[in-house]
């Protein structure tokens, strides 16, 4: 499971092809730590994790050459708070820091460069999630409540919705692989066995507290 609090990092990787999962360790010359947040953008998963060093790091995972990659992140002052997520087709963090929002977008694998800078007139907040047109997802901190801001027009919506302590706001796709074709409940049903015979039959020392599920590979 690694040292200390930082967990031994490996990714599980179903194949629709062969109906089958298999365990790639994470490579020994990367140094992660405990994992954050995290996006999938054009086949690649990233996540940003913590290193024993107290540096944060982005990670990468191509799913179809089952490569791993490692990056920094933009430059951002320690105190900022901090979220990787996605705009439009591109990786991109959000940073806040009292009531400053910024976005940073990732043209070319690591180089950053601040593209949006707003100050919503709202009460203390979290930055959360960048919907289309730099539109930003807020939680108020003291109520929980996520609004939607537009840089465009100033304008603040009450999207109705209230966070609890295990709520959280990501990117959402209905589907990043076809179950195959035939009774659909049976395959369903087939895919969840896999999944928990997979998890049931990997060694305790083995079991990852960070696990990254993807589509066919094509193999």
């Amino acid at each position: 499971m690694g040292h200390g609090v930082y967990p031994q990092v490996s990714v599980c990787v179903y194949s629709s092809c062969q109906n089958s999962w298999k365990n790639l360790e994470f490579p020994s010359s990367y140094t992660s730590g405990l994992p954050f947040d995290a996006t999938y953008l054009n086949g690649v998963y990233y996540w940003r994790s913590l290193r024993v060093n107290e540096m944060y790091r982005i990670h990468s995972f191509d799913m179809g050459s089952e490569q791993f990659g490692e990056m920094q992140l933009p430059v951002i002052p320690n105190e900022h708070w901090k979220k990787l997520t996605l705009r439009g087709n591109s990786l991109a963090m959000l940073a806040g820091y009292r009531s400053m929002t910024f976005i940073y977008e990732m043209k070319q694998e690591g180089s950053w460069s601040k593209v949006v800078t707003v100050q919503p007139r709202i009460d203390p907040h979290w930055p959360r999630y960048i919907l289309e047109n730099d539109k930003i997802v807020f939680e108020i901190r003291e109520t929980k409540q996520l609004v939607l801001y537009d840089p465009t027009t100033s304008e603040v919506t009450d999207l109705g919705i209230q966070m609890g302590r295990t709520n959280c706001v990501f990117n959402y796709k209905e589907s990043l692989a076809l179950i195959k074709s035939g009774d659909e409940t049976q395959d369903q049903d087939n895919v969840v066995d896999q999944i928990e015979h997979f998890f049931d039959i990997i060694p305790t020392d083995r079991k990852s507290l960070f696990t990254v599920r993807g589509p066919p590979t094509g193999r």
